[in-house]
């Protein structure tokens, strides 16, 4: 029971408050979620701790802490944006709590969706965006539609019987491999070949859209065939064959047997397409 309460500790930039605080709230709702479906008791002290742990988060305009989700399409570089939503952190702390057995009239449920409906853009929902700067420290930017925070709300608000048929044709038209392949994530040396990825800062689009994606199907709405092959692709490209797991490590002189792809998707020729890595540090 003792991982129900641990959250991976990092020594980069995965600890700085700023990333620890959003993860740990992130990871609670994925824990509450996993466990609701897996039939664990839901009565039991431990996953009611769980629950009443995402509920005290709630703050009093409705809204709960926000998620990282890093869906900013520019490619300026991995090490000085951030992007967090605090829709995206609300609609899914709400499904955890649906999860949980939470009653949709609830008061927790009731001003969480007033916050999202208060707060939505047009056809969509927003991330913030920040710039981490030496000079400057972490800086807002500003605020910006995004994939991760929408798919959330959408899939929450329909499950409540709200109307989400604008915002469902905005995330369907923006969701292509143009929107989910940023050239820095795969030119980046310590980024490009990790995944699933160990950082939720490094958390790539397709892997926030993971989780809402599901909620999506689930409740009835279909991707079109382009975007279901990327995703499709991308898993099969980065299984790990036999039973071991890919580490690397950049410090003390350490080294692996395991061989280095580094793969590179064409939007051109939509596919998968082999480079061979340059340079390497010992």
């Amino acid at each position: 029971m003792k991982t129900l309460y641990s959250y991976a500790k990092n020594y980069g930039i995965s600890s700085y408050s700023f990333v620890k605080e959003s993860d740990e709230f992130y990871l609670t709702c994925l824990k509450v979620i996993a466990l609701a479906r897996s039939g664990f008791p839901r009565d039991s002290p431990d996953f009611q701790r769980l629950v009443e742990g995402i509920k005290s988060k709630q703050l009093k305009d409705g809204s709960f802490p926000p998620i990282i989700t890093n869906d900013y399409p520019k490619a300026e570089g991995e090490w000085v944006y951030w992007e967090k939503s605090k829709a995206a952190g609300t609609a899914l702390a709400l499904l955890a709590l649906l999860e949980a057995g939470e009653t949709p009239n609830s008061e927790v449920v009731t001003k969480g969706i007033k916050f999202l409906l208060a707060n939505k853009t047009n056809e969509y929902w927003t991330s913030t965006v920040y710039m981490d700067w030496e000079r400057t420290g972490i800086k807002r930017i500003e605020e910006f539609p995004s994939l991760v925070a929408t798919a959330y709300a959408t899939a929450l608000l329909h499950k409540l019987g709200y109307n989400v048929t604008d915002s469902w044709q905005w995330f369907r038209t923006n969701l292509n491999t143009k929107n989910l392949t940023r050239n820095y994530a795969f030119d980046n040396l310590f980024v490009g070949f990790l995944f699933p990825m160990p950082y939720r800062d490094f958390r790539m689009p397709y892997e926030s859209l993971t989780l809402p994606l599901l909620y999506l199907r689930e409740e009835g709405f279909k991707l079109n065939n382009e975007t279901l092959e990327f995703f499709s692709s991308l898993f099969k490209q980065s299984q790990y064959s036999g039973n071991a797991t890919l580490l690397f490590v950049f410090y003390e002189n350490y080294s692996t047997k395991y061989e280095l792809k580094l793969l590179r998707f064409s939007l051109i020729n939509k596919m998968w397409e082999e480079s061979k890595l340059t340079s390497f540090p010992p």
